[in-house]
């Protein structure tokens, strides 16, 4: 083996490492300029479209672009579509992003200034939405004109307000009244063409594109998707205002939209209530949901089928009332309260809730005119029976709930929480066993018991009898029962409303119910 031996002056050694010393600076230097300005993560992500925190980013501005980054690499270019308070929207070249993506964006010099509006009055498309959704919030209450893309303009007509998505918070559509017209219409912001106010243009065509979240007339475009989601939200708040105008005539009030920051108040009275009752009965454990707060002294090891059947029962009350996945039917969340012996109850209800309580009650549901809801409870030997009565009692605090606080007929109330236990604990004999002993003394008596569709509280036999007339009402036309919980809702008698629905009147009702139970000559 050949060897080498160089000989290298001292002094040209040196000269070699401070060379590569400052190579190595500034290939530092460069890489701290290669990063991002911003980098920030997803938060939102639907087909082409990702809403992302902003980060703190005061500079940036649509039309910028940057890059998708998932686990640490490059997969996409993305380009800023609009910016709002707290977060900004751009859209991706061929990935569909992911929740936990992160993009990355290099601001560089400040974002030009606003250009101030031409000759014509016509603001230039380069000007933030933001300033435009600001001057259209002031206009909300005032009159303005509109260009449609398709038909006459509209004159002096009334901005009632801003519609938004639920989810993003943009603005979608314009709520407005015409002058002469006594009723609300909906306007998408695609179908128009400009809005003007005291005689100038406060948004063009381009910038109502950007401010929907579509764009230009590039490739920055949301898909169908996307706008049947707004016509939807558009068609749902114009069903609103008709709903909202329907109460209104009936002199009916429906309950009030709350904020996040009043549910979390709801939830936190409920939790000092439940340590104040946690003082009186030592072994008790609080179990939270979504949607409920259950606090018993259950073994740990039995509460997950009652609760399961909890949240089984709300998922399919508000399948079965179109109730939107996610929105809050409670005041904050129900409060379940379950003991294991009966004395306990009792006695809770004695001390906490103003309720003497009879021996032969297993639960009650306690419904405030503020739509607090507190159920009370207890176990005792029978988990079947309990888990049905779980049910029951908290569907009756779910119909409290929904939408307005009218109070239906005990018939309908009692009927309709009983099929929903049956439904959700079908190993349930009591529900059962209730409907055939009633439908045995229909056969014997050919009568209802007289005064059942009228009466404030029915008899213990006829809760058999008000489940199975209400299966045959769901089983005959489910829609229709839906609606007619909706009519009573808004108002009507159960008499109208069962006209409405099922158009038939309660003669009606009781014959077609005797001819299916086997008792043609069937009295109310």
């Amino acid at each position: 083996m050949l060897r080498y031996r160089i000989s290298f002056p001292c002094h040209m050694f040196l000269t070699v490492v401070c060379g590569v010393l400052l190579v190595l600076s500034a290939l530092r230097n460069q890489a701290k300029a290669a990063e991002p300005d911003v980098r920030a993560p997803v938060v939102q992500a639907q087909a082409k479209f990702a809403k992302v925190d902003l980060a703190g980013a005061k500079r940036l501005s649509a039309g910028q672009q940057g890059v998708l980054v998932r686990g640490g690499q490059v997969v996409d270019v993305v380009k800023v579509t609009s910016v709002k308070d707290g977060y900004f929207v751009c859209r991706t070249t061929n990935q569909t992003p992911q929740v936990g993506d992160e993009v990355a964006l290099e601001l560089g010099a400040a974002a030009p200034p606003t250009p101030a509006p031409t000759a014509g009055g016509s603001p230039s498309n380069q000007r933030p939405t933001a300033d435009v959704a600001k001057q259209l919030e002031s206009l909300e209450g005032k009159q303005i004109e509109l260009q449609l893309k398709v038909g006459p303009p509209l004159r002096d007509v009334l901005l009632v307000r801003l519609l938004r998505d639920k989810s993003s918070g943009e603005i979608r559509s314009l709520r407005i009244r015409e002058n002469g017209k006594a009723e609300n219409r909906s306007l998408l912001l695609t179908q128009l063409k400009e809005i003007r106010a005291g005689g100038r243009v406060v948004a063009d065509e381009e910038t109502l594109r950007e401010l929907a979240g579509i764009g230009g007339s590039d490739s920055n475009r949301r898909g169908k998707s996307a706008l049947l989601a707004e016509v939807n939200s558009a068609k749902q708040e114009e069903e609103r205002e008709r709903w909202l105008a329907r109460l209104e005539v009936r002199g009916i009030d429906p309950w009030p939209e709350l904020s996040d920051d009043e549910h979390d108040e709801a939830v936190a009275k409920h939790k000092q209530f439940v340590e104040e009752i946690g003082a009186a009965f030592p072994g008790m454990a609080l179990h939270e949901t979504k949607n409920f707060l259950f606090y018993t002294n259950i073994p740990p090891q039995q509460v997950g089928p009652y609760v399961v059947s909890l949240d089984a029962m709300h998922d399919m009350m508000c399948k079965m009332y179109n109730i939107e996945p996610g929105s809050r039917v409670w005041r904050g969340k129900a409060l379940v309260v379950a003991f294991l012996e009966q004395a306990e109850f009792m006695q809770f209800e004695a001390r906490f809730m103003r309720t003497a309580i009879s021996p032969g009650i297993y639960g009650l549901c306690h419904q405030k005119s503020d739509g607090e809801v507190v159920i009370g409870c207890y176990r005792g030997d029978r988990a079947e029976e309990f888990a049905q009565m779980l049910v029951h009692e908290t569907s009756h605090g779910f119909i409290h709930r929904y939408k307005t606080p009218v109070h239906f007929p005990n018939w309908v109330n009692e009927g309709m929480a009983d099929w929903v236990g049956l439904a959700l604990v079908p190993n349930c004999q009591s529900v059962k066993l209730a409907e055939r002993r009633a439908v045995d003394i229909m056969k014997q008596t050919r009568s209802m018991g007289g005064d059942f569709l009228e009466r404030e509280h029915i008899d213990s036999w006829q809760y058999g009898l008000a489940s199975n007339l209400a299966d045959f009402m769901i089983r005959t036309n489910r829609k229709a029962y839906v609606q007619f919980i909706e009519g009573m809702k808004e108002g009507m008698t159960w008499e109208e409303s069962l006209q409405a629905s099922y158009g038939s009147s309660p003669e009606q009702l009781v014959a077609a119910y005797g001819q299916a139970i086997g008792v043609p000559d069937l009295r109310p």
